[in-house]
């Protein structure tokens, strides 16, 4: 493919310019509170907040995490970093499991009602929560979990539920239904299906709702501060109290430091799999060519000496459906690597949706490709795609080795 032309050139280390000076500056105030929390205090009186540490250490974090104070409490902050972890591990297993489930029912099981449930949910997920507080604290009062564990976690699931299902359901939504009725026909019923064809091809939308969740439930201040209690008041309610403390001295570095201790576990999990987020919030949104316009323009591609297109053009308008004849090796799936960026071509162009992507990456088109029609389960080998239905019904092992060769 050619190189990129000059107007491109400086079109793209302009981006680059831009995007690294709008990092620099939401970076700034990180950058402040890193470098204040490695600070002494005479150091933080006598100097800009903008001068580096001139011996950088970590005295401020050690008092942060087990000795800061609350008043007359000073345990620091794991206590409530301890409390957070018993409310966030329920809360998002068992939003995530429970958004997972409705968005299955919803999406391939035909439920009575499910028009009124989305919409209900919908408006659930923009409701601020902050409206219904006083209701859940009348509710959770009068069945006897309020001001505990129990209530805390409730509440997160409640309040997750919504979002977690409309991201479920649209996800499914986007998985060929004949796997619902291929497994149907194998014999499993709801409840195998879910765990056993579902679930598997969930996994990158499964890490993407337990970074949502988990950001969101760790973050949370004020349904903690409402509804955990005294005895499992989350980090965040802890953090506020060490800073906003009128007892003693105004100790600015373990502040900083204490922040920064609340805001880590949270960065930790982003930073393991954030890699998987983009790949799953983005699955099950582009459905092939129907979706969008593509333009092909002298499209040229050569394997060796084998010419195998030569000056392709092909417009596809959005909401057509295109469909390529001609006998084996005529070019067809070659055609179809060039516009999705498998193969390099010799010469031409491919925009889609209005947008001349010649050079870029494959996961940079916004498409997808079905390479077959699959009628397996794509979690398992064929041998286990073979004995599934012999599984579901509990055949024995023998049985199932005698038969599946």
């Amino acid at each position: 493919m050619s190189a990129l032309t000059a107007p491109a050139r400086i079109g793209r280390l302009g981006l680059y310019a831009f995007l690294i000076a709008t990092a620099l500056f939401f970076a700034i105030p990180l950058l402040v509170v890193i470098s204040t929390s490695l600070k002494s205090l005479d150091e933080i009186r006598g100097f800009s907040i903008f001068v580096p540490p001139s011996s950088p250490h970590f005295a401020a974090w050690w008092k942060a995490w087990y000795a800061a104070c609350t008043g007359l409490n000073c345990g620091g902050v794991h206590v409530g970093f301890w409390n957070s972890v018993r409310i966030l591990i329920p809360s998002v297993t068992m939003s995530v499991l429970a958004g997972a489930l409705n968005g299955y029912a919803l999406s391939h099981w035909r439920v009575p009602g499910a028009d009124l449930i989305l919409l209900a949910l919908l408006l659930g997920a923009f409701i601020p929560y902050q409206v219904i507080l006083y209701p859940m604290v009348k509710i959770t009062s009068t069945i006897g979990i309020y001001s505990s564990l129990p209530g805390i976690i409730a509440v997160h699931i409640l309040f997750g539920l919504p979002v977690m299902t409309l991201l479920f359901r649209n996800f499914y939504s986007g998985l060929p239904n004949e796997l619902v009725k291929a497994a149907r026909v194998d014999g499993a019923g709801f409840w195998r299906i879910f765990a056993s064809v579902m679930l598997p091809l969930s996994v990158n939308i499964l890490i993407v709702a337990t970074i949502l969740q988990t950001t969101g439930i760790w973050n949370d201040y004020l349904l903690g501060l409402i509804f955990a209690g005294r005895e499992n008041q989350p980090m965040t309610v802890q953090l506020n109290a060490i800073a906003t403390t009128s007892t003693g001295e105004i100790e600015y570095n373990v502040n900083m430091a204490a922040a920064l201790l609340t805001a880590l576990p949270p960065l930790l999990v982003y930073f393991a799999s954030g890699r998987f987020f983009v790949r799953g919030i983005t699955a099950g949104a582009v459905k092939g060519l129907a979706m969008t316009s593509v333009v092909v323009r002298g499209l040229s591609k050569s394997y060796g000496p084998v010419e195998a297109l030569r000056g392709i053009d092909m417009v596809v308008e959005p909401g057509d459906f295109a469909v390529l004849l001609g006998p084996s090796g005529c070019g067809k799936s070659s055609l179809l690597n060039a516009i999705a960026g498998l193969d390099d071509i010799d010469a031409g162009s491919v925009e889609i949706g209005g947008v001349e992507v010649t050079q870029h990456e494959p996961s940079e088109r916004g498409i997808a490709m079905v390479f077959q029609s699959y009628a397996l389960y794509p979690t398992m080998t064929v041998r286990r795609n073979l004995s599934f239905g012999l599984r579901v019904r509990s055949v024995p092992k023998t049985e199932i080795q005698r038969r599946v060769a």
